[in-house]
This record gives structure tokens, sequence and C-alpha cells, in this order.
């Protein structure tokens, strides 16, 4: 009995674990207060996000942008910074997997919160420097550095940086080579300067 009981188990968990990890759902935003009638979206909206081919495409995109930054950055060694603002890679992956480059992460508090900019810059798992400030926020980078951009595709933000830091696409990442002499430029609420 006990056998039958746990094989009865064993195979709700295999049709469970199938479904999650399986399905595809959908993404269901919620418009207003929830109620009973919306928990099953809710659910199906956390298999979104958490089904197989999900995982997959997000694994695809962050092994596709580490690698075009590992070797953006190795044709410039020393001088490459990466700058994130949205990207569809997490910068948390990017300093883990690179800690040899600076990661500045351009980033505005939640909304509510006191009207600032903040940027702070990551070397791994260690804090390099944060700065935080009014708009128009500056940020200091090294003269001559390649600047590896790590930007959600489709913002204002990146049509900004594309025309202010004209450069190439390499895959995922957007990345822009600073000339030697000092200057400085705004993009958005922030300005670099070298």
């Amino acid at each position: 009995m006990r056998i039958l009981v746990l094989a009865h188990w064993g195979l709700a968990a295999v049709v469970l674990f199938a479904y999650i990890f399986g399905s595809s759902g959908w993404y269901y935003p919620d418009p207003g207060h929830p109620s009973a009638g919306q928990i099953w979206s809710h659910v199906n909206s956390g298999f979104a996000a958490s089904g197989l081919g999900q995982i997959r495409q997000t694994a695809g995109t962050d092994d596709a942008s580490i690698r075009a930054i590992r070797r953006l950055a190795a044709e410039r060694p020393g001088h490459a910074v990466v700058l994130w603002a949205r990207g569809l890679t997490s910068w948390r992956k990017v300093a883990y997997y690179l800690p040899e480059l600076p990661v500045v992460v351009l980033d505005r508090p939640a909304p509510g919160a006191a009207p600032s900019l903040i940027a702070t810059t990551w070397h791994g798992s260690r804090q390099a420097g944060r700065q935080r400030g009014p708009a128009p926020l500056r940020i200091p980078i090294p003269a001559g550095v390649r600047l590896i951009w790590l930007i959600e595709p489709n913002s204002a933000f990146s049509a900004a940086v594309r025309r202010t830091f004209p450069g190439s696409e390499a895959g995922p990442v957007y990345y822009h080579d600073l000339p030697e002499s000092g200057g400085a430029q705004q993009v958005g609420d922030f300005v670099l300067a070298w």
C-alpha cells in the first residue's frame, strides 16, 4: 500500500514538474486588485518567467553578452569599462564572471524616493565607488577607455547613448572607444567625464 501511495505522489510530482518547467505560461498584467478569479492568471504569469524556454532564452542572452564583453575587453586590456542601465543581462552576472572589469551601474531610485540618481562602480563583488545626486550626475571615466554598454535595446536611454556615443554593436552589447584627450558628454541624466 505504501509503495502505491509513493508511486501516486511520485507521478503527481513528475506531472507538476513537467507542467511548471515545460509550460510557457503567459504574462498577465494585473490592472487592479487581485481577486479569486485572477489567481490562475497570476500562476500562469509565474510559469512564463520560470518555464524552461524562458530560462534557456535568458541563459543564451547572458552567455552571448558575457562572451562579447570578454572579447571586447580583451581587445583593449586594462582599458574597458562596462556601463549598465537596465540591460537584458544582469550587471551582477557580468561583475561575477568578469571581476577584472569595472562595472558602472546607472540607476534611478524607486518611485517615491528622493529625486536623485545613483551610479555605483563594482569590481567583482566589491563596491569600488558610489555617487548619488541630482541630474545631471557627473561620472568620471578614464580617458581612452572602451565603453561597453549593457542597455535595454529599445529604450529612450539606448537611443540617447547611440546618438551621443556613435559606436558598434557586438551581439547584445554596444561599445564605443573614447578619445585619449579629455572631454565630457551628457547622455540622458548622466554626464560621462574623461
